[in-house]
């Protein structure tokens, strides 16, 4: 059976639900469908030896009624057997192929549509009734009158292409209403017309439930795509189906690169003794912190879980697995476990960790154990001083000092306030103290540069040896803590010699201030004491106040002690804070604690204009108005950055000039009496 035949035979059968018979030019049968018994066969070949090139009917024995048409197509007879309705053939055609074939149109289920050169020339009452059309409406109306848009072009393609082939459009009804329909094609070329016979079925009812359950997947996508934890879903063969962004980014794999890929060779979960977990193997699978590899080569901490998706008939489908970042929750785990252990300025181990550690290294295999307690030195003044910022820097520095000279399986941490303490298990007397030693000897290795404000960090230590398990470490501690308070008041007096000779020291490097220029005030301020008669207590107050006067310049920014130009308005309110910043030194330093007032009224005036009190004449101390006229002549006659020297006639006449006013008029005649006799 050639080619044009067979695409015959598969028109018509799609047309018609009725047996179809083909006979040769001889009627003998050469394709037969459907039920049709050999009587059917011989009344149809009598019926048409009769009446050839006619259509006709006929009623058989058993009561059937039958029509038929016979159509010529290129060397072959076919014959059509449908059952008659009983409106028979109500249209009335001129298209040749209408007549021959339109008889059985309307019986067939589906509807049908057929054209002629792109044109309709036919549809039958199904098709009508399913775009809503009357059934006396015109049927040259042009299918693009109810079929638009991409559909109208996809209807446009398949006719142009000359192919057999199914489609589903959507199509718009007569009355407005949207319908989908699935349409056939075939295409049969006779007397040089092309003509394209359509079955159409109406599966608005599918297509709505497609676009359904395809609305519910697309929200499903969209509700896994938002969510937070990463979600891979596998048939039951293992292989992906669904991978969502969010596995993505955990996993760093790309969700086309392992789409229809065995989800057991493409995520890799590690326990947590390091061993690969096989959960493809359990119906559920759930472990709150699991590591995961990921495409840059490392492993992330995740939760993951695992359930099996069961069907209808109770069997599993695939797997669904859910993946959470935890890497961050077991970042801050970790950075709260080492804030509960650690100090969080010095970084250093805090008391609790110390208590935990004590307690648990608390056996015989750990003996001797050794502790050494510290004592900071300067803390109390450094923060009353120049503040608690200043303070917590001096205890970092001494936890630095600690950290470089104690050995790596030692303990360091910070007690409480100013105390530290460092464990030495399995460290005899001997060892102990070698390490002491060299914690001291780093503390006094210090340079000015590692100063805070002027003071050099220095810790008084002690240490305790626990020898005898018998002994509480507890009572150890305590011997610790003895020594290191024994110590302490032994180096007392040289420790805060240490600090007045530390923050004089930082004086000369931030200011203006020499050695020369306090040793030359104190020479002049002494022959004036003496005509006073100060007392020898007097005197050493004046010593020491000649000395320190201005200490209070270390707590000053070097950008205003050192700068070459005059100093604006905020400048001056700093620079005035430093003679109470120097009275807070002096009462901080048992040695100083007598002058503190002295450094505090340094810098008033004779006519009460002077700062920071605003004290008047005589409501100034002895010692400051000696001070104030001794060191401003000294200060004038000595270049400064700020200004070159005067000479000494033009310091004298700036004494005269002031006298009653910045300076006492009594001393200022004393001073000018001495320096005239030289």
């Amino acid at each position: 059976m050639n080619e044009r035949l067979k695409q015959a035979i598969n028109t018509f059968e799609f047309l018609s639900p009725n047996p179809i018979l083909i006979l040769d030019s001889d009627y003998k049968l050469i394709y037969k469908s459907g039920d049709c018994d050999k009587d059917i066969l011989n009344e149809f070949v009598k019926l048409l030896k009769e009446n050839i090139n006619h259509n006709f009917k006929a009623k058989l024995k058993n009561g059937n009624i039958f029509s038929s048409s016979l159509t010529m197509i290129y060397e072959f007879v076919f014959y059509f057997i449908s059952i008659e309705r009983v409106d028979s053939n109500p249209h009335n055609f001129e298209d040749p192929i209408l007549k021959k074939i339109s008889f059985f149109l309307d019986l067939v289920p589906d509807g049908v549509a057929i054209l002629k050169n792109n044109e309709i020339i036919f549809r039958n009452d199904v098709l009508l009734s399913l775009i809503d059309m009357p059934l006396e409406m015109d049927d040259s109306v042009h299918y693009s009158k109810y079929i638009k848009g991409e559909n109208l072009d996809k209807l446009r393609n398949i006719i142009q292409s000359n192919k057999e082939k199914n489609l589903i459009l959507e199509l718009n009804t007569v009355t407005g209403d949207n319908k989908w329909i699935a349409a056939n094609f075939s295409k049969v070329d006779m007397d040089g017309n092309t003509y394209h016979i359509v079955s159409v079925k109406d599966v608005t009812e599918q297509q709505t439930l497609l676009r359904k359950n395809y609305a519910e997947k697309e929200y499903l996508n969209h509700t896994l795509e938002s969510i937070k934890e990463g979600v891979i879903i596998c048939n039951k063969d293992n292989l992906i189906t669904l991978f969502n962004s969010k596995a993505t980014m955990i996993t760093g794999i790309q969700s086309a690169d392992v789409l229809d890929k065995n989800i057991g060779e493409v995520i890799r979960v590690v326990d947590s003794n390091d061993k690969l977990v096989n959960y493809l193997t359990k119906d559920d699978f759930k472990n709150d912190d699991v590591l995961i590899f990921s495409e840059d080569g490392l492993f992330r901490h995740v939760s993951v879980s695992v359930s099996n998706i069961i069907g209808a008939q109770g069997t599993s489908q695939g797997k669904v697995m859910a993946i959470v970042d935890i890497s961050e929750a077991k970042k801050r785990e970790k950075e709260i476990l080492y804030l509960s252990y650690h100090d969080i300025l010095t970084g250093i181990y805090n008391r609790t960790y110390l208590d935990f550690e004590l307690k648990r290294l608390d056996t015989k295999r750990q003996l001797p154990f050794s502790i050494i307690m510290g004592d900071v030195n300067g803390l109390k003044i450094t923060n009353d001083v120049f503040g608690h910022e200043a303070g917590d820097q001096l205890l970092k520095k001494v936890a630095e000092v600690l950290k470089h000279s104690c050995r790596v399986e030692d303990i360091i941490g910070r007690w409480g306030g100013d105390e530290f303490i460092v464990l030495l298990p399995n460290t005899s007397d001997e060892e102990a103290h070698t390490v002491l030693r060299r914690i001291m000897r780093d503390f006094e290795s210090l340079e000015q540069k590692d100063s805070i404000n002027g003071l050099l960090p220095n810790m008084s230590l002690g240490y305790g040896v626990k020898i005898s398990e018998d002994e509480d470490i507890y009572e150890i501690l305590k011997v610790a803590e003895s020594n290191m308070y024994k110590r302490k008041m032994l180096t007392n007096e040289s420790m805060h010699s240490s600090i007045i000779s530390s923050m004089k020291t930082t004086l000369y490097e931030k200011s203006n201030e020499t050695e020369e220029h306090s040793n030359r005030i104190y020479k002049n301020c002494y022959k004036i004491g003496a005509k006073y008669n100060l007392s020898d207590d007097e005197f050493n107050d004046l010593e020491l106040v000649c000395l320190l006067h201005d200490i209070g310049k270390i707590g000053i920014s070097d950008s205003i002690l050192k700068k070459p130009g005059v100093l604006t308005e905020e400048e001056w309110v700093e620079m005035k804070k430093h003679p109470e910043i120097g009275f807070r030194i002096a009462q901080a330093t048992p040695e100083l604690k007598k002058i503190a007032k002295y450094i505090l009224y340094h810098h008033e005036k004779f006519d009460g204009t002077g700062y920071p009190k605003g004290l008047k004449e005589y409501e100034i101390p002895l010692i400051d108005r000696i001070i104030s006229v001794v060191d401003s002549y000294d200060a004038m006659i000595n270049d400064r950055s700020y200004r070159k020297a005067l000479s000494k006639k033009a310091a004298i006449q700036e004494l005269i000039d002031n006298s009653g006013t910045q300076f006492d008029p009594e001393i200022v005649k004393l001073f000018l009496e001495d320096i005239k006799e030289k």
